[in-house]
C-alpha cells in the first residue's frame, strides 16, 4: 500500500504538475485583446498605479496582488482597459496573465493535498490523483487561470486554508509549528475573504469542522479542564481575530494607497471624500452646528448624492419654479435655513423654511401631484413669506436620524436627516432614476411621499456657511478607519443589490450550474472576431460531478442504515472506509455551503461563481468512485478503471481544449451550446 501512495506522489510531481503548467501558459498572450472582466480589474491596478480612489464591490486584496505584479514589472498604468474586445496597444499586460496561470497551476496540486488530507489514509491515495487530475483538464479552471481575474485566487486561497487547517486538525497540539498551522489557515481564510466575499462561505464550512473538533475534543479524558480550556480559547481566539486583522489590515493598505480622489468618490459620504486628496472637500474646514441663518448645501445619502437645485425657470403651465436635484457643484445649489431667530442652533423637530440663494424663493410642498409620479406630491420654490400659498405650503420638520453614536442636532457631513412638511405630513423625496424632460433640464424630480422608508428620503448638509461661526478642522467630521470600513461596505451591499448583467450578457438561474450551463464568453463577441473563448467545464467531468452530486445523499443515508445493522458485504471496521465515508460528508457539505446561498443573494451572479463550489464537486466524485470501487473483489478491476477514466479525461481534453485557447466561428464542439 505504501507503494501506491509514493506511486501517485510520483504522478502529481511528474505528471499532474507539468500539464497543470503547461495547459495554463499555453498562449497566454492570446486573445491580446481586453477579454470580459480584465476591463475592471485592470483599470483597478491602474487606479492603485496613480493613487486615486476606486469603488469595487470586492474587497482589495485581489487588486493589490496585481497592483504588486505591476509595481514588480515595472508596469506604469498606461493600458486603458476601457472595453471588452479593445486590441492591446502594448505587451504590459503579459505578466499580469503569467501570474494570474502560475497561480492557476496550483490549483491542481492543492486539491491533490486537500483530498489526500480530507481521506487522511495512504490507500485512499487513488482518489486526491483523481480530483487532481480532472482540475487539471477542465477548460473552465484553464480559461479562469489565463485573464486577470480573481477567481483562481479566491480558489487558491480557500485551499490553502482548507489545508493548513487540517494539517493543525491531526497534529497532537503540542508544538508552536502546529499551532502556526492554525494561524496560518485563519490567515488564508482572512485572505479569501478579501479577495471576495463569497469566502465567507468557506469560513461557514471551517467554522462547523472546527466545532466538531472541539466536540471530539471534549470526549478526550486524557485532557485536563484547564488544557482544554485553554485549547478552546485558543482556538477561538485564533480563529476569530487573525482573519479579522488581515481583512482590515488590508483595507488600511487599500486606503492608504488609494490617497486621490478619483472616480470612485461618488459613492462614498462627503465626510469620507474630505479625506481624499483633489476632492474639492479635502480638508475643508467649516462651522460644525448649523443655526438659522446659515447657508447650506443639502444632497441626499443615496447614491450618486445629488444636491438638492432650483432654478429660474418654471414648471409648465404654472408660475412656480422646479425644484430638482443633480450631481454637479453650482451656485443653485446654496440655500438659507430661515427660522424663528437667527443663531438659534437647528436640532430634531426644528421647523425650518430653504430658501434659495439665488432666486429668493422657499422650497414649499404643494397639494398636488408630481409632474413625473403622480403618487407623490409636488414640490416647489415659490414668493411666499407667510406659511402657505394656494395648497403650498413652506414650513418643513426636521427629522434627525441620531443613530447609535449620533446627535439630536444638525451638523455638516455627519448628520442624516428627513425633511418633513409640517402641513401635509410628506418627506422630501428625490429618486436620483427619476429624470423631468426637456423642460425640467433631464434634472431629477424632487416630490414629496407619503412614506419615509424609501433611501431616497434622507439628506445631508454638505457645506456649511456661516461667518459669525467659529471653523472647524476637518478632523471634528471626518470618519475613523472602521467608520471609513463601515461605510464603504455599506456602499457595496447597496452597489451589489443593484448590479445588472453587462451588455450582451444574459444571467442565469444557479440551477443550471451544475448542467455546464449556460457559460460566459469571455472575448471574441466583435462581428469581426475570428475566435471566441467559453467559460465551460469539459462535459465529461461534469456529468461525472452531476451524478455524484445527486447520489452522494443517497449514498450517505445507505451508509448510515448499514452502519446500524451487521452485514457481511459491509466491513464496518475498515478505517480506509471510514475516512473516506467522512471526507465524502464534508466536501459535500462544503458543496452545498458554496453553491446554495447563490440561490438566495440579491445581486445578479453568473456563471463563474459556481467554480469554487465545483473544486469540491470534483473532489467528491473522486472519492465516491474510490469509494465503490472497495467492494469490487475482481483484483483487476481497481487498475482497469482508473486507467481507463484517465484515458478517458484526456482524450476529453483533447476534444475540449478549445474551449480555453478559442473556437473558430465554424467550429462546434459536441454537447456543449456554443
Amino acid at each position: 500500500m505504501l507503494q501506491c501512495s509514493v506511486t501517485m506522489d510520483t504522478l502529481l510531481w511528474f505528471v499532474i504538475i507539468p500539464i497543470s503548467i503547461a495547459t495554463r501558459l499555453y498562449n497566454i498572450s492570446e486573445p491580446a485583446e481586453v477579454c470580459w472582466d480584465e476591463t475592471h480589474f485592470g483599470k483597478f491596478v491602474n487606479h492603485y498605479v496613480n493613487h486615486s480612489f476606486y469603488f469595487d464591490v470586492h474587497p482589495p486584496l485581489g487588486k493589490l496582488i496585481f497592483y504588486g505584479v505591476g509595481l514588480a514589472f515595472g508596469y506604469n498604468g498606461s493600458l486603458p482597459f476601457d472595453n471588452p474586445g479593445d486590441v492591446y496597444a502594448d505587451e504590459q499586460y503579459i505578466p499580469f496573465r503569467v501570474f494570474a496561470a502560475c497561480l492557476g497551476s496550483l490549483v491542481p496540486c492543492l486539491v491533490y493535498k486537500l483530498t489526500q488530507m480530507l481521506t487522511n489514509t495512504s490507500t485512499a491515495s487513488i482518489s486526491p490523483a483523481i480530483a487532481s487530475l480532472m482540475i487539471t483538464l477542465d477548460p473552465a479552471y484553464i480559461t479562469i487561470s489565463q485573464y486577470i481575474l480573481l477567481d483562481c485566487q479566491l480558489i487558491v486561497f480557500i485551499l490553502l486554508s482548507f489545508c493548513f487547517y487540517l494539517r493543525w486538525e491531526v497534529s497532537d497540539k503540542s508544538r508552536i509549528c502546529d499551532w502556526l498551522n492554525l494561524c496560518l489557515g485563519a490567515a488564508f481564510l482572512g485572505c479569501s475573504v478579501s479577495v471576495k466575499l463569497v469566502g465567507l462561505l468557506a469560513a461557514g464550512w471551517l467554522v462547523l469542522r472546527l466545532v466538531s473538533h472541539i466536540w471530539i475534543m471534549l470526549g478526550d479524558l486524557s485532557l485536563s479542564n484547564r488544557c482544554l480550556t485553554l485549547r478552546i480559547v485558543s482556538i477561538s481566539t485564533i480563529v476569530l481575530l487573525t482573519p479579522s486583522i488581515v481583512y482590515s489590515g488590508l483595507f488600511a493598505l487599500h486606503f492608504a494607497i488609494l490617497y486621490n480622489s478619483g472616480g470612485g468618490a461618488v459613492y462614498v459620504s462627503p465626510a469620507f471624500q474630505s479625506t481624499l486628496r483633489n476632492n474639492y472637500l479635502w480638508n475643508l474646514s467649516q462651522p460644525m452646528g448649523v443655526v438659522y441663518g446659515s447657508i447650506v448645501t443639502v444632497r441626499t445619502t443615496a447614491l450618486p448624492g445629488n444636491y438638492l437645485h432650483s432654478h429660474d425657470y418654471v414648471y409648465p403651465n404654472s408660475p412656480r419654479h422646479q425644484v430638482t436635484t443633480y450631481p454637479y457643484r453650482d451656485d443653485n445649489n446654496l440655500w438659507l435655513v430661515k427660522g424663528s431667530r437667527d443663531g438659534d442652533a437647528i436640532r430634531h423637530g426644528s421647523v425650518v423654511r430653504l430658501e434659495h440663494i439665488a432666486t429668493g424663493r422657499d422650497i414649499a410642498g404643494c397639494d398636488k401631484p408630481a409632474k413625473i409620479n403622480a403618487r407623490n406630491r409636488l414640490v416647489v420654490c415659490t414668493p411666499i413669506s407667510n406659511q402657505w400659498d394656494n395648497g403650498c405650503y413652506n414650513e418643513w420638520v426636521l427629522d434627525i436620524d441620531s443613530g447609535w453614536f449620533g446627535s439630536i442636532s444638525l451638523s455638516p457631513m455627519a448628520t442624516k436627516f428627513r425633511v418633513i412638511n409640517l402641513r401635509l405630513g410628506c418627506y422630501l423625496h428625490s429618486n436620483p432614476a427619476v429624470y423631468l424632460p426637456d423642460w425640467g433640464f433631464n434634472q431629477s424630480e424632487t416630490s414629496c411621499v407619503a412614506t419615509p422608508h424609501s433611501p431616497f428620503t434622507q439628506w445631508l448638509v454638505e457645506e456649511h456657511i456661516n461667518p459669525w461661526l467659529p471653523r472647524q478642522p476637518a478632523s471634528a467630521y471626518q470618519p475613523s478607519f472602521l467608520g471609513k470600513m463601515a461605510e464603504y461596505h455599506w456602499a457595496v451591499r447597496s452597489a451589489s443589490s443593484a448590479l445588472l448583467p453587462d451588455d450582451g450578457e444574459v444571467a442565469f438561474s444557479p440551477v443550471y450550474w451544475p448542467l455546464n450551463r449556460p457559460g460566459q464568453v469571455f472575448c471574441g463577441r466583435r462581428p469581426d472576431a475570428h475566435v471566441s473563448v467559453h467559460l465551460l467545464g469539459n462535459p465529461f467531468i461534469w456529468s461525472i460531478n452531476l451524478v455524484s452530486i445527486v447520489i452522494t445523499p443517497v449514498t450517505m443515508v445507505i451508509i448510515a442504515v448499514l452502519r446500524r445493522r451487521v452485514f457481511s458485504f459491509y466491513p464496518r471496521s475498515d478505517s480506509e472506509l471510514v475516512a473516506m465515508e467522512a471526507a465524502m460528508f464534508w466536501v459535500y457539505l462544503c458543496y452545498c455551503l458554496l453553491y446554495i446561498p447563490f440561490f438566495i443573494v440579491s445581486r445578479v451572479v453568473y456563471f463563474h461563481h459556481y467554480l469554487p463550489a465545483n473544486i469540491f464537486a470534483t473532489i467528491n466524485s473522486a472519492i465516491l468512485i474510490s469509494y465503490f470501487v472497495q467492494f469490487v473483489k475482481f483484483r483487476y478491476f481497481s487498475p482497469i478503471l482508473f486507467s481507463l477514466l484517465f484515458f478517458l479525461l484526456f482524450v476529453s481534453f483533447a476534444i475540449y481544449y478549445p474551449l480555453s485557447y478559442g473556437i473558430s466561428s465554424t467550429h462546434s464542439l459536441p454537447w456543449l451550446p456554443i
